[in-house]
């Protein structure tokens, strides 16, 4: 008997095959012969409109009337309802944004809320569901987001906004799905968050900083590498310990890149981050706890972790805080153990001496660029400003040039008391300094 081939089949059974690829298969399935590509094109179109549709899936509201409709798209609960009743839609769902919601509804709209059935039915047989009380609780559409999460294969990028600050369910679902898919023997494992690598916070938390608990599980995720947050708080004095135990049971994160802007988190807490991330590459933080949270900045305390958890690994350091903060604050101690330092951006002050008069001091003492960068930086930037009898010493710089050796560019930010022939000097040696007002 002949091997029975493909195209031997009748073109129904061909296509009812087809239809059970993913795009990628699809496309490979179609190049195999012109027969197959005629008989893929119906599927082929499918994906193209699928993918279209629901690749980028956005759910809330604008924060503001005049917001942006980035973030603006349809109700938790109503996609929800689509996927299960659809569930191929969520193969193509690779960014996911989600804006304000409220989870606490008031009494007579939570007496009248009932969930779909088949919603119902999909949440009793989800197997990163551990917890039975969960089972009857999914109401609130930070229940429902949390939800939808454990049946997202192909996420890869997922931000969030303006949140209410019942953000907790999700944080738990999100640990439940770590759990399982650390589990070989789970048939579940890796079916859900396998593919996520960038996940963003947008969250101004008024009351105990949850927003920054609610990164500590998605560290956990093997594919995870980016971090971002804009409006975080993280403070340990007054609040619980407690509070902060999510990300002492992260043991180990292979994220190499942390952005947080606008923001107040303690030296504390970011010891906690960083003390599980294996190999950190990139670090951004800009600290603003006059405005967003109680957090006191503190330049060294921060480098101290980075030295320790860090040094070997990190590429680009950007470390600002407001300018209002004293001279003190915003030292950052000595950055030669850094050996793969490559781009740096800081507070002007960053390298002063941490005393209360550092210009009464020698000026051998002074802690200056040249004396406290390691060979390998290529790129700088100083943030607020100095006279040249600061720390921006150029007349040294280019004396002590051959410490240095891979420094090629200096950008400074704000008003700089520097004149065309220092600018000059520098590009003698190989520096260009550029002056941003």
């Amino acid at each position: 008997m002949a091997p029975l081939d493909l195209l031997s089949l009748p073109n129904e059974i061909i296509t009812q095959v087809i239809d059970e690829l993913d795009l990628t298969d699809t496309w490979s399935v179609a190049q195999t012969s012109k027969a197959i590509h005629h008989v893929s094109q119906p599927a082929m179109k499918r994906h193209r409109v699928y993918k279209a549709e629901f690749s980028l899936v956005r759910l809330g509201e604008p924060y503001m009337d005049n917001d942006d409709t980035r973030f603006e798209g349809s109700l938790p609960l109503v996609f929800l309802e689509q996927v299960i009743r659809e569930p191929r839609i969520a193969s193509y769902l690779t960014d996911l944004r989600l804006s304000l919601w409220s989870d606490v509804p008031d009494d007579d709209f939570r007496a009248e809320q009932q969930l779909p059935a088949v919603i119902l039915a999909a949440i009793y047989n989800c197997p990163y569901i551990v917890d039975e009380v969960a089972l009857l609780m999914p109401k609130g559409q930070a229940h429902q987001v949390a939800f939808l999460l454990t049946l997202l294969p192909n996420l890869r990028s997922m931000a969030m906004r303006c949140m209410c600050d019942e953000i907790v369910p999700v944080a738990e679902m999100v640990w439940n799905i770590v759990q399982v898919n650390h589990n070989m023997s789970s048939a579940a494992q890796g079916k859900a968050l396998s593919k996520l690598t960038k996940i963003s916070i947008e969250h101004h938390d008024t009351e105990n900083g949850q927003d920054v608990v609610l990164f500590a599980p998605f560290m956990s995720l093997p594919s995870m590498r980016s971090l971002c947050g804009r409006m975080i708080r993280g403070e340990i004095d007054g609040y619980p310990c407690t509070t902060f135990h999510d990300f002492r049971a992260v043991e180990h994160s292979q994220m190499d890149e942390i952005e947080m802007l606008y923001s107040s988190i303690d030296s504390a807490i970011w010891e906690l981050i960083l003390k599980p991330i294996e190999n950190l590459k990139r670090l951004t933080y800009e600290h603003a706890g006059a405005i967003v949270g109680n957090a006191e900045y503190d330049g060294l305390g921060i480098t101290e972790h980075l030295r320790k958890y860090a040094s070997h690994s990190l590429q680009h350091l950007d470390l600002t805080c407001d300018l209002g903060y004293n001279e003190e604050d915003q030292f950052v101690g000595d950055l030669k153990g850094f050996k793969l330092l490559r781009t740096l951006r800081l507070n002007a002050k960053a390298f002063c001496p941490k005393v209360d008069n550092w210009r009464s001091r020698p000026e051998v003492e002074y802690d200056r660029m040249a004396d406290t960068l390691p060979t390998s930086i290529q790129a700088v930037t100083l943030v607020g400003g100095f006279a040249n009898d600061g720390p921006l010493d150029l007349a040294k710089l280019i004396e002590e040039r051959h410490k240095l050796p891979e420094l090629t560019r200096i950008d400074l930010e704000g008003a700089w008391d520097l004149t065309q022939s220092h600018l000059d000097l520098c590009k003698s040696v190989g520096i260009e300094v550029v002056v941003k007002t």
